[in-house]
């Protein structure tokens, strides 16, 4: 028995194609990930969101997520030209966690960065 099962996982490997086909390169421009994000509060429900980008020339917007500790979800909330927003929430979240992500021209978002109120 263990021949037989030997012998068919090698028959099946041989019949395996050694051609991987990827998936197509996406032309285009990618936009750098922002730097140097920070999440300040001066009230319980306010929060300001700042970063820096490093080429303003290939950014066409950002989008901005916030963390869901209690489900452990990200989701995008808004999007915005700017490097900085106010975000006002409803009620008071300690340890609130924010994210951006740049989209370039080409429309190819960049991978996001995260930060927690300070």
């Amino acid at each position: 028995m263990r021949k037989f099962v030997f012998v068919f996982g090698l028959l099946l490997l041989g019949a395996c194609s050694s051609d991987l086909t990827l998936p197509p390169k996406i032309d285009g421009i990618v936009a750098p990930v922002p730097g140097n994000f920070m999440v300040s509060t001066t009230d319980a429900v306010v929060y300001d969101l700042s970063w820096t980008t490093s080429d303003a020339t290939v950014t066409s917007y950002y989008n901005l997520y916030i963390f869901n500790p209690f489900t452990g979800t990200t989701e995008m909330f808004d999007s915005t030209t700017t490097t900085a927003v106010q975000v006002n929430t409803t009620t008071p979240t300690p340890g609130i966690v924010f994210g951006v992500s740049a989209v370039s021209i080409d429309n190819l978002e960049s991978g996001p960065v995260f930060s927690a109120a300070e």
